[in-house]
């Protein structure tokens, strides 16, 4: 089932009785990348998945700055009003970035969070080095202005470097890639431009439960990051995989996500 909500769009899977799961994507995609673990999600959890402002099939109005803060409360106000409960928010990549902002701004509409290869820092600091290289995201910004679809391909090639199922993963995301190219209004810049924001406060400032996925072979994300202060108390890693391992191990993912999420409701039950 998909809707279109106020230009927002939203795709809906699995029974409405259980519990909601939205799903965020990341930069350069749109929800499509889901598709191949909603069949497993879905056997747990109602799913909704998003397609973020200005990526996929969901508009960004150009008299409005494309902000982290407004992104946020736009997706919270229009999927709000189809809970009955708190949601868990899962977001990757960008997305992480985007469903922590919503934990913090609207923190009785999160239930908890989960981040995927989400790095609150995606550009390195003198204090955080685990991260791309400056020069190498300015690089990217100025292939991005100059030839859109090449670099989104090549970017495709570089969320499943160092991961077993590289091959299979670029078969996966390359359709993903073509249909965003398609949609009119796209924020690739601007999105991407996020990126370059350093999110250590708002990371700092989270207090619901949550959980910071990281991949053992990440490219983009590096492992190092799950053993910083700020998130190795509630961080795991997968071995193995790379950026984007709900689609290349996505029975291991979906087992870790469950583990998770049960002993959060056994801690909650225990008091």
């Amino acid at each position: 089932m998909s809707l279109c909500i106020e230009s927002l769009y939203v795709e809906e899977h699995g029974d409405a009785d259980k519990p909601a799961l939205v799903l965020l994507h990341g930069w350069g995609m749109s929800s499509r990348v889901w598709q191949a673990c909603l069949p497993r999600l879905s056997e747990h959890y109602r799913l909704l998945c998003v397609d973020l402002p200005g990526l996929g099939r969901s508009t960004w109005s150009d008299e409005q700055p494309y902000r982290l803060e407004a992104l946020a409360d736009r997706i919270q106000a229009e999927i709000q009003p189809r809970l009955d409960r708190a949601a868990i928010w899962l977001g990757w990549s960008l997305g992480g970035v985007v469903a922590a902002a919503i934990a913090e701004r609207h923190p009785n509409c999160v239930a908890s969070l989960v981040t995927v290869a989400t790095n609150p820092c995606f550009v390195q600091r003198d204090d955080w080095p685990a991260a791309m290289a400056p020069d190498t995201f300015d690089a990217f910004q100025a292939s991005l202005e100059a030839q859109p679809a090449k670099t989104l391909n090549r970017f495709a090639m570089l969320q499943g470097q160092g991961d077993p199922q590289a091959r299979a993963l670029l078969k996966q995301l390359k359709p993903v890639i073509a249909d965003l190219l398609e949609q009119p209004g796209l924020k690739l810049a601007e999105s991407l431009a996020l990126l370059a924001e350093d999110y250590r406060d708002l990371f700092g400032r989270l207090q619901c439960p949550r959980l910071h996925l990281f991949a053992a072979e990440d490219a983009l994300v590096p492992e190092a990051v799950s053993r910083e202060p700020l998130l190795d108390e509630h961080a795991r890693v997968m071995d193995a995989v790379g950026h984007v391992p709900f689609l290349t191990a996505t029975g291991a993912f979906v087992c870790q996500l469950e583990q998770w999420l049960n002993a959060q409701i056994t801690e909650a039950a225990n008091g």
